[in-house]
């Protein structure tokens, strides 16, 4: 398998989990959702920008990457934290 496949790969399958985290998200948000429902909404934010995020990797060369996750970072500062934050928790359940 030649750098570029495997590239592309990597690509994907980042896309595929950030779209599990979402998806992990907005499950986290239905539970929080009569507890604290402002936080439920934050979550759900963040939910819904990793998978646009996600949506928008799969369509975009490998280059084009890191300048989308700069793009999302400084345009929706507080979805970004919220996604890093979300995977953060996802990942230690797990």
């Amino acid at each position: 398998m030649t750098r570029p496949e495997l590239a592309d790969r990597g690509k994907l399958a980042g896309a595929d989990q950030m779209a599990e985290f979402a998806r992990a998200g907005r499950g986290a948000a239905d539970d929080l959702e009569k507890q604290s429902p402002e936080v439920a909404s934050y979550v759900r934010q963040a939910a819904d920008g990793l998978e646009r995020a996600a949506s928008s990797i799969r369509s975009r060369i490998i280059g084009e990457f890191v300048d989308v996750i700069d793009d999302f970072a400084r345009r929706q500062p507080a979805a970004f934290f919220g996604g890093t934050v979300l995977a953060g928790f996802v990942l230690s359940r797990s």
